[in-house]
């Protein structure tokens, strides 16, 4: 029997009750232009079917798996150690991706050999349930996206800075790559808007919170960390 071979891109996608989205956010991974990858789904706890709607999907490139409830930081790590790809990428469960996002990174790393890790633009957009009821009336935004749904990078430089910090139920991204930085990673931001981030009740709730409670620290813990190197604050 001849091996299996291992796919060029692993991708994760944690979901906590979030069924209603991700059907969508995995057909947005399995319909890349680039198709040697595998689909990690991720079930942070759900009580809604969200398992369920990733075990079934009939796309043979995904898997599902589930873990107690313990955050997404603790999501992506777990999916990141199940990934058998050399390159990793994540996408939350709400969110989606365009076609090209992969074959747009894969191409741009291989053109600029200094690069470590690809980003690109994201498109904020209103959950069409959500615009319905006139609550949200800020217009979506378009972001630089240096955020984890946009990130490209070598399956092996995420194991070497140890995954994301479980113990931070918000603000991990940013942690991270601060210390990707300090480990010497260096980022490429494409022009092109490579997500779209779906605006909803759920996630503006968890926005707010965050906003109000996870960040401030996590700032800190970078300024501390930085002041410790000698780096500039």
């Amino acid at each position: 029997m001849c091996p299996v071979r291992d796919p060029l891109v692993s991708i994760v996608i944690p979901v906590r009750d979030g069924g209603g989205f991700l059907a969508a956010a995995i057909a947005s991974v399995c319909g890349q232009s680039v198709d040697d990858l595998e689909v990690i789904v991720v079930d942070d706890g759900s009580t809604d079917g969200s398992f369920d709607v990733a075990a079934s999907h009939p796309d043979g490139r995904t898997r599902a798996v589930r873990q107690a409830a313990t955050g997404a930081a603790a999501a992506r790590n777990h999916g990141a150690r199940l990934a058998r790809g050399e390159w990793l990428a994540f996408l939350d469960a709400d969110d989606l991706w365009v076609p090209d996002k992969l074959r747009l990174q894969l191409k741009a790393v291989g053109q600029s050999p200094a690069a470590t890790m690809a980003f690109g633009h994201v498109q904020e957009f209103l959950s069409p349930e959500f615009a319905a009821t006139g609550e949200h009336q800020a217009i979506p935004r378009l972001l630089p996206g240096y955020s984890v749904v946009t990130m490209l990078l070598r399956r092996k430089n995420f194991a070497a800075t140890g995954g994301f910090d479980e113990r931070l139920m918000t603000g991990e991204f940013a942690d991270w790559y601060d210390r990707g930085r300090t480990a010497g990673f260096e980022p490429l931001l494409l022009p092109d808007t490579l997500t779209f981030r779906r605006i909803h009740a759920g996630n503006l709730h968890r926005r707010r919170r965050a906003d109000s409670q996870g960040y401030p620290a996590v700032l800190k813990a970078i300024l501390d960390r930085r002041r410790r190197l000698g780096g500039a604050a």
